[in-house]
């Protein structure tokens, strides 16, 4: 991946490339196509720019969530005291058109602005110091060995990355250490207190067909709560409309993400993982590196994942020749050391990979940006202002309300029919009590329309791309 990355951006060609690993995305892309809940978005500038707008745009969409269930309620309000009012037929017809036009965006929107996978892996008890001591190790597969005099050992709590081009033997490695290979030579000891955890990616193979997806989880971790086990499931994108499906129906990369979150349910202190990122997205796959890092067991995965081997491994392994050679330190150091450089990136003679010159992303006008700020302060200044005003005139507007009914009933009551004053008086009193009323409505009106215009500006100067 690292040669691959130095590579494309030499080529004088189109290139489009698909891919979860953002670090490798950085270096070789200059445009653009996300696949979001809401649609594809194209962005012209680096996957870094393209995040930092879409964190902005992830806000903006909270924000337009909120707005829209405030929008709503309005609405709601207004439908319901006016339905009945002829006067008002028109306007309760807009109403509900808005409100069935905001429910159906709604969705959309908080998907939109809430989507992060929460990844964590149950732990066992702690396992000895040394989890792991492998000597003269030796493995193939009927001709020349695969691996042959390898040495190694983990400690306790260590974050181990394997690295290698495709057929040096880590797979082989990791299967070998949780037993699904026997060595040919040489001896893999395990402290006798480690719980191993193995995620592979043939294990989406071998998934009884027949069960469901929450009962695949189940027979994993046959003591987890529901609760645990349906977040494990939602943490590799299964959501409750796939708990109850059967294995049968499953994509490949949905068997995987399945495996994997048995993995995750399964009580361990020592996890073995071989390509974890294959099936997960972007952000997946960083929330995952976290877990990895913060798991207080040993990990020892395989990954070309240029982002998760950055985040996560503090140790790495490089399978070479048959040999396994131990780089003490994170990807970082290995990369610099293999590149010639110092961890600090300053070069130390050794000749750097070529890269493609990207003009940096223009800095947005600092005054405009200021300018944008104050007239969204005095936007929510207004709207303060007019929710509270909207809040006093819902309470007038229930008084008068309340009004028009006592008159009602006062004037329909026949205790004075035969008293043409009184009568006539009130008949006055619910005329009166009628203006007031229609007066009220139109005040609410007036200052729920004008509420209604200010969210819309808020959300004009929210979604501006240099706000």
């Amino acid at each position: 991946m690292r040669w691959l990355a130095g590579f494309l951006p030499t080529l004088d060609a189109a290139q489009v490339v698909v891919t979860h690993d953002l670090e490798f995305a950085e270096r070789v892309a200059n445009r653009v196509a996300a696949f979001e809940p809401e649609g594809v978005n194209l962005f012209s500038g680096a996957p870094s720019a393209y995040r930092i707008h879409r964190a902005r745009a992830a806000e903006a969409l909270e924000r337009r969530a909120r707005n829209e269930a405030r929008a709503r309620r309005q609405a709601e309000r207004f439908v319901e005291r006016f339905r009945a009012k002829a006067t008002k037929a028109r306007a309760v017809r807009s109403r509900v058109r808005a409100l069935e036009r905001m429910e159906a965006e709604a969705p959309v929107l908080l998907a939109a602005a809430g989507r992060r996978a929460a990844f964590r892996f149950a732990c066992a008890a702690p396992s000895g110091r040394v989890p792991l001591r492998v000597e003269g190790l030796e493995k193939g597969y009927g001709g020349p060995p695969v691996l042959r005099g390898v040495d190694v050992a983990a400690l306790r709590g260590q974050k181990i990355g394997i690295v290698g081009a495709n057929g040096a033997g880590k797979t082989t490695l990791l299967r070998v250490l949780a037993g699904e290979l026997a060595p040919e030579a040489g001896t893999v000891t395990w402290d006798p207190r480690t719980v191993r955890a193995f995620f592979g990616q043939h294990h989406a193979e071998a998934l009884p067909a027949g069960a469901t997806v929450v009962e695949v989880a189940r027979q994993a971790a046959p003591d987890a709560s529901s609760t645990r086990l349906r977040a494990a499931l939602g943490a590799v994108g299964l959501g409750e409309d796939d708990a109850d499906k059967p294995v049968s129906v499953l994509s490949g990369g949905e068997r995987a993400r399945l495996a994997l979150a048995c993995t995750m349910v399964r009580p361990a202190n020592v996890l073995l993982l071989d390509e974890p990122t294959n099936h997960l997205d972007a952000e997946a796959s960083e929330a995952l590196a976290e877990a990895v890092a913060g798991h207080e067991g040993t990990v020892l995965f395989v990954s070309h994942h240029l982002g998760f081997l950055r985040r996560a491994a503090d140790t790495i392994w490089r399978a070479e020749g048959g040999r396994v050679v131990v780089h003490p330190g994170s990807f970082d150091d290995y990369e610099a050391r293999a590149s010639g450089r110092s961890a600090t990136g300053h070069d130390d003679g050794g000749a750097r990979g070529p890269a493609r010159s990207r003009a940096a992303p223009g800095a947005p006008d600092r005054e405009d940006g200021r300018a944008r700020g104050r007239a969204a302060r005095r936007l929510r200044d207004r709207r303060r202002k007019l929710e509270a005003r909207l809040a006093t005139l819902e309470d007038d507007l229930s008084r008068a309300q309340a009004e028009v009914e006592a008159a009602g009933r006062a004037f329909e009551s026949a205790e004075d029919a035969n008293d043409p004053e009184a009568h006539r008086a009130r008949a006055r009193a619910y005329a009166e009590a009628q203006e007031r009323l229609e007066a009220a409505e139109a005040a609410w009106i007036e200052a729920a329309e004008a509420l209604e215009a200010l969210e819309a500006e808020l959300e004009a100067l929210s979604s501006d791309p240099g706000s």
